[in-house]
């Protein structure tokens, strides 16, 4: 059930990744362009993540484990 919903998911982000792409391509009118430019939006989310990594991800999810535990 958990895998089942993990492959749909992934299946909409796909999709979504696709309808992107092609808007960026159409706005672009290049499709080499259409596909740095998603590429480097993503790159950018990466990169982004790793630098705030603590405080967007481990001190939030530190805490909700240990109140979990807690109570």
């Amino acid at each position: 059930s958990c895998l089942t919903i993990l492959l749909i998911s992934n299946l909409g982000l796909f999709v979504m990744n696709i309808g992107l792409l092609l808007l960026v391509v159409e706005l672009l009118g290049k499709a080499y362009l259409g596909f740095f430019a998603v590429a480097g939006f993503y790159v950018l989310i990466a990169w982004l993540l790793h630098l705030f990594r603590n405080s967007w991800l481990k001190e939030p999810l530190s805490s909700m484990i240990i109140k979990k535990m807690l109570n």
